[in-house]
């Protein structure tokens, strides 16, 4: 054994540069087929362990035109009460914001108050202590919370023994019971979870008409699926519409998902565009080794001839090939492992804040070593071609043939076909990045409709129960704007109740005589602002007035709408002066629901809460003062360095008031520039074009390595020819234009196949572009001429040494 291996070995090292591309060309087919196989497990084939993607759905109510929205709890209890047969357990989680107050400071949860069924529906042992039980949900017991894995991580530092301890949470000091598994992420906003009971108190909860923050979650029967129980309580959801007409409005059916979908959101067709990458790349790095193995067949018929002639018998020749290409298999196995693991190191750490259980990725070993054994195989298989063709070969004639043997046009031919199926293939992938790439650069050129640089926010969210009063949260939004405008650097502080582009949002129905709504349903997004909020953030005020003061000390009969919402409604002449009736939608505010009926006094521009891609829809302005929210946030407009204030105005609030919920990076738990906001809001678009761009570098290189092989091999093999040539008097230039049609000519059809190819398969990317077609000329124009750029390179260090050969030398050896 040690003798075929030093015998394998001594023979790659005469043909290094072929030892070295086999190696390199399976370690990039591996190394990315294994890491976004490995994400792609992680992220979307197992994101909720918890509940089978047939099974655990969730529900929610919609309108004839396909608008859906969470059921309010008043209705969760009549669906529960019909006793539906089609569920083993239906359950209800209401998310509420809550400060947890300790050592490091004041944090900002979303916690998930839950009824009895909750851990029924989506059953998990939990990893530390146990989940909520019947007793737990007893009136007046004492309270109780279960920490998801991320907080108990992040604030508790992963203490085992957290169970039983206490500490403040809001007003109340429940005992944690227990903590949830790392992958169980439903609902994904959930940081800890609590009986429903803990908020009975709460007048928002028994509200018909509050559709935001809950979610319902039911798990199917064995045997049922969602069509059987949407015909069951189909019934149900009519009933209500008809016994709550002015509640239900146009929502009167009920839907149903998996609970997953919401886990992974948007990005299954993403992750399996990358599979689909990976794959691409798999199969150039296959259809390379192949053409590696040819060219090294047939480079090598003269040597096995010769072993033949000297006795070496078929077994002795397959164990030495079989030898070299299992060490090659290993090696580029090996190295694409390592590939692999920095890759998905990679992407766990850069897509934290994007991928939903990005902590959990790893490497999936078996599916990795499974990966790696079929690529050995591969290389073995052919690696044994020669042996394979000697079975046929005429020994004599072989022998004769010396250095032109192997120049078989049927394998010329083959050759070339390969380097124009990796050429067509890499398009396909060059392609796809090019419009991703586009898309994006599209995306970031989008007017969010005001001015993002030099903007931090706050949160600024008063600790119950000493500002549960709304004079005093009121009293506190003022000492705040007070005190940041106070520090140096600040030009200019304004009070919101959402923050653009964050997707906060509460609907709320509108009313106005000649309201021309047609077939829309007549809502838009209600916020609350002060009088500096326009120009602070840098919202233009296209008509009529702003808020003043006035409006602020006497809310309730001036409005401003945006753009959006006058453009849709009074298309035929001004919105200044219309009366329009809305609701208070003021969650945790017992005028909730309340009809207020006010003046359109201005129109403002429109602005992207949702993100850059998403068209703004109507909206409306009402002063702060009208309904105190139990939360608002500060924004502020300063010079110099934003990150810099971030840090000064976080000072500035804990002084002001040191329970405030500062702790935390990012909205809303801490203070946070908007830019970086809108950074978030691009950092999933980036990662994909990102990771497919990782992609499409690798294949652009073993495309080049494939053309350049093929070339340089007809070069060897036309090296007497090409000395003929000189020797009767053709230029170097003539040769060099000679040896680069050859190349350019492969890759033309490459490129001609490969745009047929993009033209069928960048369809599938419509969903994730913006402004940008999949047939995009100047994408595929682009890449078509980067592939074509990337082939003439390729060609020309075989074609510049054409040039340089000695025809007395050449002659002289043949």
């Amino acid at each position: 054994m040690s003798g075929s291996l030093q015998q394998a070995g001594r023979s790659l090292a005469r043909s290094p540069g072929y030892a070295l591309a086999v190696v390199l060309t399976l370690a990039l087919g591996i190394g990315g087929a294994a890491a976004v196989t490995s994400v792609l497990r992680s992220v979307l084939l197992h994101p909720l362990p918890s509940a089978p993607a047939d099974r655990a759905m969730s529900l929610f109510e919609s309108d004839s035109l396909g608008n859906i929205r969470p059921i309010s709890y008043p209705s969760f209890q009549d669906l529960r009460a019909a006793a539906p047969r089609s569920f083993e357990a239906l359950a209800f989680a209401r998310g509420l914001g809550v400060v947890l107050r300790g050592d490091a400071g004041a944090e900002r949860l979303t916690a998930a108050y839950v009824t009895p069924d909750f851990f029924r529906a989506l059953p998990a042992a939990a990893a530390v202590g146990r989940t909520l039980l019947t007793d737990d949900f007893t009136p007046g017991g004492t309270g109780v919370v279960v920490l998801s894995h991320r907080l108990w991580l992040r604030r508790f530092g992963g203490d085992p023994g957290i169970v039983g301890r206490t500490f403040r949470l809001g007003d109340a000091t429940p005992v944690v019971v227990g903590v949830m598994p790392a992958d169980y992420i439903y609902p994904p906003w959930a940081e800890l979870f609590a009986p429903i009971g803990a908020i009975a108190a709460d007048p928002a909860l028994a509200e018909r008409t509050l559709h935001v923050d809950s979610r319902v979650v039911g798990r199917l029967r064995l045997g049922v699926d969602s069509a059987t129980a949407v015909r069951e309580l189909g019934p149900v959801a009519e009933r209500l519409a008809e016994a709550y007409p002015a509640e239900t409005a146009e929502f009167r059916r009920l839907g149903f998902s998996p609970a997953v979908d919401e886990v992974i959101g948007g990005i299954g067709p993403q992750l399996r565009l990358l599979t689909f990458a990976a794959v691409l790349v798999l199969l150039i790095a296959s259809v390379n080794i192949a053409n590696l193995s040819l060219a090294r067949a047939s480079a090598r018929s003269r040597e096995l001839a010769v072993r033949t002639a000297l006795g070496a018998g078929r077994g002795a020749l397959l164990r030495l090939l079989a030898t070299e290409s299992a060490m090659l298999g290993a090696a580029g196995a090996g190295l694409g492992l390592l590939g692999a693991y920095w890759c998905v190191t990679l992407t766990r750490a850069a897509g934290q804040e994007v991928l939903p259980r990005a902590a959990e990725i790893a490497l999936d070993w078996r599916l990795v070593l499974g990966a790696a054994l079929v690529a050995v195989l591969l290389v073995v298989l052919l690696g044994l071609l020669p042996v394979v063709r000697r079975a046929t070969a005429d020994l004599g004639a072989e022998l004769r043939e010396g250095r032109g043997a192997g120049t078989a046009p049927v394998r010329r031919r083959m050759r070339a076909a390969l380097v124009v199926a990796e050429f067509a293939t890499a398009l396909v992938l060059l392609t796809g990045s090019a419009l991703l790439v586009r898309s994006l650069l599209r995306l970031q050129q989008v007017d969010p409709g005001f001015d993002v640089p030099h903007l931090v926010a706050a949160p600024i969210a008063p600790p119950s129960p000493k500002y549960d009063d709304p004079v005093r949260a009121l009293t506190l939004y003022r000492e705040a704007v007070e005190a940041v405008a106070a520090e140096p650097g600040v030009e200019a502080v304004a009070l919101t109740s959402h923050v653009p582009l964050t997707g906060a949002g509460i609907p709320t129905p509108v009313e106005s005589d000649g309201m021309a709504s047609g077939s829309d349903p007549p809502q838009a997004l209600y916020r609350e602002v002060d009088e500096s909020y326009f120009a602070t953030a840098g919202i233009p005020l296209l008509q009529g007035r702003g808020f003043t003061a006035d409006d602020m000390t006497h809310p309730g009969d001036a409005v401003l709408v945006n753009r959006a919402m006058a453009r849709r409604w009074w298309p035929d002449g001004s919105a200044i002066g219309r009366r329009i009736t809305v609701r208070k939608s003021v969650q945790g505010r017992p005028d909730f629901g309340e009809p207020v009926r006010a003046t359109v006094v201005g129109v403002v521009g429109d602005v992207r809460h949702y993100g850059l891609e998403v068209e703004p829809g109507p909206e409306v302005y009402l002063p702060y003062t009208l309904v105190v929210w139990p939360r608002m946030a500060l924004l502020a407009r300063v010079r110099g360095n934003p990150e810099e204030a971030v840090r000064q105005i976080t000072h500035t609030l804990a002084r002001l008031e040191p329970d405030l919920p500062l702790v935390g990076t990012t909205l809303p738990g801490g203070v946070e520039t908007v830019g970086a906001i809108l950074d978030q809001g691009l950092a999933y678009r980036r990662l994909i074009a990102g990771l497919l761009g990782a992609f499409t570098v690798p294949a652009l290189l073993l495309a080049a390595l494939g053309i350049y092989g093929v070339i340089a091999y007809l070069v060897a093999q036309r090296t007497g020819e090409i000395a003929i040539r000189l020797a009767l008097g053709s230029t170097p230039a003539a040769v060099r234009r000679l040896v680069l049609r050859d190349g350019l000519r492969l890759g033309v059809a490459g490129v001609v196949i490969g745009l047929g190819g993009a033209l069928a398969l960048t369809r599938l990317l419509r969903s994730e572009l913006f402004e940008v077609s999949p047939t995009d000329p100047i994408s595929l124009v682009g890449a078509a001429a980067v592939l074509l750029l990337v082939a003439a390179l390729a060609t020309w260090l075989p074609a510049e040494r054409a040039t340089r050969v000695s025809p007395m030398e050449v002659l002289r050896r043949e």
